[in-house]
């Protein structure tokens, strides 16, 4: 089994919240659309209220549980690798571990005596090249959600509904031939669901659970030789 089975489920456990996210956004769409085609006279606003009322709380729900999975990944990773390179000196009770999200270089150094102190100079870059100002940039987004969902408040997504007119074909009637070919105007509801920094929140996640994997086989390959 690998040292990391647990950071491997926690990323599973992550996908399987942007997977059950967008299979509930395609759900409640569809719903909303079927009561547009029973309710013509309904208007784009009730529309709108309609999709937001019925995803609002489980999108909420899941991106907290989803960020919840997705730091719990990296920061197992530390706790793993602590406990190899200090060996009987480490006490699990008693050190602090956690995988640091810095922003620039020059803060990371900061963790040599805190998080990481137990890591050998080879963990420790290992870390140090996990960082977001080496190219994994979706981390500070993790680390940033992670803070406000832990400590502040539940991460309020924001929806937007849009309504296009686009041009059809019109439907062939039995009794009228010459309607072959027709075409009709027709009105389409789009919707999208963001974060507070107006990043579509499937695209996001994606991202984010993409280079937490990375990070975890990253680790998974030098602690298994």
């Amino acid at each position: 089994m690998s040292a990391l089975h647990q950071s491997k489920l926690r990323v599973d456990w992550a996908r399987e919240k942007v997977e059950q996210f967008t299979f509930a956004r395609q759900r409640v769409y569809e719903d909303a659309m079927r009561v547009v085609a029973d309710n013509p006279q309904l208007e784009p606003r009730d529309v709108y209220f309609l999709f937001r009322d019925n995803l609002i709380n489980i999108t909420i729900q899941w991106v907290s549980e989803f960020v919840l999975h997705a730091r719990a990944a990296l920061d197992y990773i530390i706790f793993i690798v602590s406990q190899r390179d200090a060996g009987d000196e480490f006490h699990p009770d008693d050190d602090r571990t956690q995988f640091p999200i810095e922003k620039a270089p020059q803060l990371f150094p900061r963790n040599r005596k805190s998080f990481l102190r137990h890591l050998t100079p080879e963990h420790f870059a290992m870390v140090e090249k996990c960082q977001p100002y080496n190219g994994l940039h979706s981390l500070l987004l993790l680390n940033r959600l992670s803070n406000v969902d832990k400590h502040r408040e539940f991460i309020h997504p924001s929806f937007i509904g849009m309504i296009s007119g686009i041009i059809v074909p019109a439907k062939a009637q039995a009794e009228s031939p010459s309607s072959i070919g027709e075409m009709k105007g027709e009105r389409r509801h789009t919707f999208q669901v963001l974060l507070d920094d107006g990043t579509p929140i499937e695209e996001a996640l994606t991202n984010i659970v993409s280079e937490v994997s990375e990070i975890v086989n990253y680790f998974d390959a030098v602690l298994t030789l």
